[in-house]
């Protein structure tokens, strides 16, 4: 979150944006509960978190950041 605040601030509308779209593109029910419940703000920024974490595991889902 640090570092979103620290380099990508200025291009939160952007973060927002792709959040919105990878939400319809998700076909997990449960996903998008949660995806939606947090806002599009608030997602934006999580979006942002699970794109640096999946240059390292490409293979996971975004599951693991609703949890955390």
């Amino acid at each position: 979150e640090r570092s979103f605040f620290e380099t990508q601030m200025d291009n939160l509308g952007k973060w927002i944006d792709d959040g919105r779209k990878a939400i319809d593109s998700f076909d997990n029910p449960k996903l998008i509960s949660m995806a939606k419940r947090l806002g599009s703000e608030r997602f934006g920024v999580v979006f942002y978190i699970n794109t640096l974490f999946a240059k390292w595991n490409p293979w996971d889902s975004m599951e693991w950041i609703f949890e955390y």
